[in-house]
């Protein structure tokens, strides 16, 4: 029988959130929006990656206060080698497709 481990990366959107902070390093919380259409739901999510480790949040002053975010150092490992497996993923399926 497999033993089932959940994590926060079961949670829906934290995977794509994990590599949006990967890509676009300090984001402002607005920019969520842009992985999460609903705002709500993207500051719960960025909340959990806060919550476990994976990120910081703090606030900042650009004319308003603004929360920002942006991975920690075990954030970016773990959206690093998230995007590595995702990378091969897409390269199999761009096989498969080629030889179809």
């Amino acid at each position: 029988m497999v033993n089932l481990v959940q994590t926060v990366l079961s949670d829906r959107h934290v995977l794509n959130m994990l590599l949006f902070l990967l890509e676009n390093g300090k984001v402002k919380e607005s920019q969520l929006t842009a992985v999460v259409k609903n705002y709500y739901t993207a500051v719960d999510v960025a909340a959990k990656l806060v919550d476990n480790g994976l990120a910081d949040s703090w606030s900042e002053k650009d004319g308003h206060t603004v929360k920002v975010y942006d991975l920690t150092e075990l954030g970016y490992h773990v959206a690093e080698d998230l995007k590595r497996a995702n990378d091969r993923i897409l390269e199999a399926q761009g096989a498969d497709t080629a030889l179809s």
